[in-house]
Order: structure tokens, then C-alpha cells, then sequence
């Protein structure tokens, strides 16, 4: 009994991997109304002939001549006259790898091609921006481990979905808008999926396992344990795995931020913002490289950079852990000139001497 039992596991473990090899190597097509298997073959087909014969005589397609909207037909990517476009690594900062498949992971450089089934892996200093062919962009945080468990993206075709998995740490996602009404833009945690279709939105996974979604523009659907919650601009909610999403919340206000920049040195300050527990302060260069994330307790925050055009972004954090609104402020530090404090001290020595 216990051999048929282990038999079974087996072939249903072989079914399983031999259905992802298919995956990986065709093209998923999603029907669209008034589609025929002609007309996607002669479409997208090196031989539509060959493609409309081979597929029509597949049992997945009942009716080559009615297919019904929003079926998928897989199509072997050997028989596309045109191939998929890839997604690339960009603004690359510290330790990031790349892990294509089973192999070990190597490190990321600008310019990068991100596949289907590759993961993205950034260290604690580390960050990467993953630009997409019809250029929505995700912002990969430090210490966070990102998967691409979908994403097909042909010129003219624009209801190929992307699909993520986030299985540690924080992205920020701004979604290029599409012609078309699907969700194509869905982003999996543990537990947890958020779709849409044109927004910016951050996403984050706590230790345990929470999700926490604030929305920047636009709006997100977060469904978890079978409901889904709409999520307006300004608003964010959190969702934890078998549980629905909270009731979305207003997001804080973004704070007034207060720059004091000088040679050798960089300043913010503001008014505690009301409810906030904590602050997120990221700094950028003038090419949009994160290379500095920070939280801080208190209502201010410095660094020494080097000389340059900076971006700073400070969002106020409340007792769910959920980021508010962001406020972005452009910064520059000048090369060489003396930072406000020395000056202070050499101006009070100066006034004792003439003393």
C-alpha cells in the first residue's frame, strides 16, 4: 500500500515538473474577444499553417474558429516569428544577484536581462530597479528576495500578464496603464496577491509574514482568504495569510520636510507628524540609485554624502507599520566648502582672539 502510495507521489511530482518545463517553454496567450486560432497564428506564427493545424488538432482548443475570452493557449516559443522582449536590471547599487533557474546566483550589473522563473536577491545595502519592456518599473529594496513567476512581453500585445512573487522584503511598483481592463500587473506574498493596471504603489513583507500595501496613485486590489479589497490613492491596508484585508486606512500625511544642505553634509528636519511611530528616509543620486535607506525614530535625519545632486524621500511610518504619503525634496552638497558647524566654531575662535 504504502509503495503504490509513494508511486503515485512520484509520477504526480513528474506530472507537476514536466507541466513547468511546458510553461517555460511556450508563449501563454490569453484570448481576447473576436479571436480566432487563424488569426493568432497568422499573427504571431513563423507558419501559421503549421501553428493552426498543430494547435487546432490539441484538445485544449475545442473550437478553433470560437474561442472563448479569456482562455489560455499555450504556443511554443520556437514557432514565434517574433520572441519575447526581456525585462532588464538597471540603477544598480551594492550586493545584488541574480538566480536563473537552479543555478547559483551571480552578481547583477546594469543592463541585465530578468526572465521568467529568475529571482532577484539585493543585500542590506543592496538595490535594483527591474525596467520591463512597456517600462513599468520595480524598485527592489534592500534585503528583499524578489521572483519573476511570469512575464511574456511581445510588441503590440497588451494583455500579457506579469506576475511576481515577494518572498521577503519591500519593491516599489510603478505600472505602465494599459488599453485593456485586465489586472495584468499582480504581485504574490505569502498569502496575499495585489493586482492593477496603471498605478505606483509600494509593497512590503514583515518577518511574520505580513503584507503591508500603501498606494501612491491609482488603485490596487489586495485579495487574500478568498475577498479582495479595492485600495485607493492615499490609502494602504494590511493582510496576513488566511485572513481578508483590513479595512484600508488613510495613509499619514507626508512630512514638512526642512533641508539644511552644505558642504559635507546633508540635514532634513520637520515637524513630528501626528500618529507616526517612526520615519522612512531614503536617499538617491541624481540617476534615481537608491544608496542610503534609514528609519529613524525621531523627526530628523543627516548624512555625509559626497559631493553632488541628491533626492531625499521621507514618508512617516503609523502603529500598523504602514508608510504614508511621500515627500521628495531635491538636495545638493557643494565640494569643499565647510560645513555650517565648523564655520560656527571658527568664527567664535576668531571673535576670542580679537579679544
Amino acid at each position: 500500500m504504502l509503495s503504490r502510495w509513494l508511486t503515485a507521489v512520484v509520477l504526480c511530482l513528474l506530472a507537476a515538473t514536466a507541466q513547468a518545463d511546458a510553461t517555460a517553454d511556450h508563449w501563454q496567450y490569453t484570448v481576447r474577444p473576436g479571436d480566432t486560432l487563424w488569426n493568432l497564428c497568422e499573427r504571431f506564427a513563423q507558419d501559421p499553417v503549421f501553428c493552426w493545424r498543430q494547435l487546432a488538432a490539441n484538445s485544449a482548443v475545442d473550437d478553433p474558429y470560437r474561442m472563448s475570452p479569456g482562455k489560455v493557449i499555450l504556443i511554443p516559443l520556437a514557432w514565434l516569428k517574433e520572441q519575447p522582449m526581456p525585462a532588464r536590471a538597471e540603477r544598480v547599487n551594492g550586493q545584488v544577484w541574480l538566480r536563473v533557474g537552479d543555478n547559483d546566483p551571480e552578481p547583477v550589473e546594469n543592463g541585465a536581462e530578468i526572465a521568467f522563473g529568475d529571482t532577484i536577491e539585493t543585500g542590506e545595502a543592496g538595490s535594483v530597479v527591474v525596467r520591463f519592456a512597456d517600462n513599468s518599473e520595480v524598485a527592489v529594496k534592500p534585503d528583499t528576495v524578489l521572483k519573476v513567476n511570469h512575464y511574456r512581453r511581445f510588441v503590440d500585445v497588451g494583455n500579457e500578464p506579469t506576475e511576481l512573487e515577494l518572498e521577503r522584503g519591500a519593491i516599489r511598483n510603478t505600472v505602465t496603464p494599459r488599453d485593456t481592463d485586465a489586472r495584468v500587473f499582480r504581485v504574490y506574498t505569502p498569502g496575499v496577491m495585489t493586482a492593477v493596471r496603471g498605478t505606483e504603489y509600494h509593497v512590503r513583507v514583515t518577518n511574520d509574514a505580513v503584507t503591508l500595501s500603501e498606494v501612491v496613485k491609482g488603485e490596487v486590489e489586495v485579495a487574500a482568504a478568498r475577498s479582495a479589497t479595492p485600495v485607493p490613492a492615499g490609502y494602504g491596508t494590511v493582510a496576513r495569510d488566511g485572513q481578508a484585508p483590513a479595512q484600508p486606512v488613510k495613509l499619514l500625511p507626508a512630512p514638512r520636510v526642512t533641508l539644511k544642505a552644505g558642504g559635507r553634509s546633508l540635514r532634513a528636519e520637520w515637524p513630528p507628524v501626528e500618529g507616526a511611530e517612526a520615519y522612512s528616509v531614503e536617499l538617491f543620486d541624481a540617476d534615481g540609485v537608491l544608496l542610503q535607506s534609514d528609519q529613524v525614530s525621531e523627526p530628523q535625519w543627516r548624512a555625509k554624502p559626497e559631493a553632488g545632486d541628491y533626492q531625499l524621500l521621507v514618508r512617516a511610518i503609523d502603529a500598523r507599520g504602514l508608510r504614508g504619503q511621500e515627500h521628495l525634496l531635491d538636495a545638493t552638497v557643494s565640494k569643499g566648502a565647510w560645513p555650517w558647524d565648523a564655520l560656527l566654531f571658527i568664527g567664535g575662535a576668531g571673535l576670542l582672539l580679537a579679544l
